[in-house]
């Protein structure tokens, strides 16, 4: 049975898959943060506070369909008589991954932790 804490418990599994087994590159030696929710946009840099921006990933749920396979099963104890239950959360989530690299004095640098091919 789920609920509506079934949804976020997706995006933690997610966010820990990622964290996990996301391998990084040689230069890198700690995994970047990964936010959920809308990504932060970070305010352009002042000539006194110039700081290379930190590499981070996104996971964005931008999409919550009802599954049409789940959606035409029989409630349970209507097909069989042995099942029971309350039907199953029958949905579809599409999540939007955002890889973030590192800026340096104003340019993006374009290696091994920004070009990443899913």
């Amino acid at each position: 049975m789920s609920d509506f804490r079934a949804i976020a418990g997706v995006s933690a599994t997610l966010r820990t898959l990622l964290h996990d087994r996301m391998e990084l590159p040689m230069n890198m030696t700690v995994v970047p943060p990964i936010s959920i929710g809308t990504p932060l946009v970070p305010l352009p840099p002042t000539p006194e506070t110039i700081e290379p921006e930190a590499a981070r990933i996104n996971l964005f749920l931008f999409q919550v369909n009802e599954s049409p396979y789940l959606k035409n099963r029989d409630l349970p104890g209507q097909g069989s008589s042995m099942a029971y239950g309350k039907p199953p959360l029958s949905l579809e989530l599409h999540f939007l991954l955002t890889a973030y690299g590192s800026q340096v004095n104003g340019e993006t640098a374009i290696d091994e932790t920004t070009a990443h091919f899913l």
